[in-house]
């Protein structure tokens, strides 16, 4: 039996101790009392007494040690994360209880830790519902009578303390650019940025953490700031993003032409975005903004030579980078693929941080302009795939450039 199945067991029996304790009236009978009897005994002591003194409405509030500082250091989110961790089938038979009983109430305590793990989770909104709840006391959540009216200002306050942390809010200038146009367009808007994503593989450059618009046009989505780890001026951010949006305007087109010939995969560079963020019209720092996209991250290949080929992705990718450096009449050609594939490597190839090898030598570091448009046809791209000759691409002849 799984962790599931053993919460759904759980809560029918709690259902059924449930409706007998609300059977526990002097003409009870003798049989219903000794089913009730047997159904508290098949329950692990634990359970007997946290559904007694929920009867009883007992249950105090006890405040955590960390919900009145200032900040909280690393340790702190441990702890925090391996509280929740060890009571997460307790919340889940609460949440239970109360769905099978809505007149139930649930204890402030667990309530609170609900709308905690929402807050980690990304999920303001229920979270900002749930404290709001308790703060009302307007009976979402059960209305819990309170041992103490002390209990009850202390549950008010850290509710209005965590619901604080949700809506501090920042203002911005969010600013988006075209390269069909060549051009950035900007809006004002507010964020929330909230904690570290936690990832398997972290960037080498860059961290990565959530981001939430409070804008009417964004406030639905779900989205990933990136941050350099060491500081580099706002070029770096605005280069970041130019290239990102010219890949995905390369693979527009590229889409379209593997739609005449269908096929029936296609690619997308997910859109990205700078936000400087601003106190009284000063610039207090600077990000880059894209979509989250749930799955497993994978790397199809770097900016000079490593290729996976074990990816069916991959071919499309490289057919795409080659395209580019044809698209662009010669100038450019994207590189280091990565992002979230298909299990087959077909259907739907979401990408991101790219790479552009153009002869527009520019500032980058990462821009081996010619040298690297070699690397890419003579140590990635070596021969053309099938993807290519259905598309018609040209086979270019490159001589080796002279700084290699």
């Amino acid at each position: 039996m799984n962790n599931q199945d053993a919460v759904v067991s759980i809560l029918h029996e709690c259902k059924r101790v449930l409706d007998h304790l609300l059977l526990e009236t002097p003409d009870v009978s003798t049989e219903d009392k000794s089913e009730d009897q047997r159904c508290r005994a098949s329950l692990p002591r634990e359970l007997r007494t946290l559904i007694q003194e929920a009867k009883e409405m007992k249950w105090p509030f006890v405040p955590e040690k960390w919900q009145y500082k200032q900040a909280m250091s690393p340790e702190d989110k441990t702890n925090l994360q391996d509280m929740i961790g060890a009571r997460l089938q307790q919340l889940l038979v609460a949440k239970g209880l109360h769905k099978l009983q809505p007149a139930t109430p649930i204890a402030p305590q667990v309530v609170i830790r609900q709308a905690r793990i929402s807050v980690n989770s990304g999920k303001l909104l229920k979270a900002e519902y749930i404290l709001s709840s308790l703060i009302s006391n307007n009976g979402a959540t059960g209305t819990w009578l309170y041992r103490n009216e002390s209990d009850k200002v202390l549950v008010q306050s850290v509710c209005i303390q965590i619901r604080g942390q949700i809506l501090q809010k920042l203002d911005a200038l969010l600013l988006k650019y075209s390269k069909k146009s060549e051009l950035w367009t900007a809006q004002e808007t507010v964020v929330y940025l909230g904690e570290y994503l936690k990832v398997k593989k972290k960037g080498k450059q860059r961290n990565a953490f959530w981001v939430h618009y409070l804008h009417q046009e964004e406030i639905l989505g779900r989205y990933v700031g990136k941050e350099y780890k060491e500081w580099k001026g706002l070029r770096h951010h605005f280069t970041d993003v130019e290239r990102q949006m010219t890949a995905q305007h390369y693979v527009t087109e590229f889409n379209k032409r593997l739609y005449e010939q269908k096929i029936p995969t296609q690619i997308f560079y997910i859109p990205s975005t700078v936000l400087l963020i601003l106190e009284d019209n000063t610039i207090k720092g600077c990000i880059s903004v894209e979509p989250y996209i749930l799955g497993e991250f994978v790397k199809l290949s770097n900016n000079t030579k490593v290729v996976k080929t074990e990816y069916k992705a991959t071919e499309y990718g490289l057919a795409y980078g080659h395209f580019s450096y044809e698209f662009s009449k010669h100038r450019d050609v994207v590189v280091d693929l990565q992002g979230w594939v298909t299990g087959n490597g077909k259907g739907l190839i979401y990408l991101t941080d790219p790479q552009i090898h153009s002869v527009d030598q520019k500032d980058v570091t990462t821009n081996f302009g010619k040298r690297g448009i070699f690397y890419f046809f003579n140590n990635q791209h070596t021969s053309c795939n099938e993807i290519c000759h259905r598309l018609s691409l040209t086979r270019p002849s490159l001589e080796k450039p002279s700084n290699m």
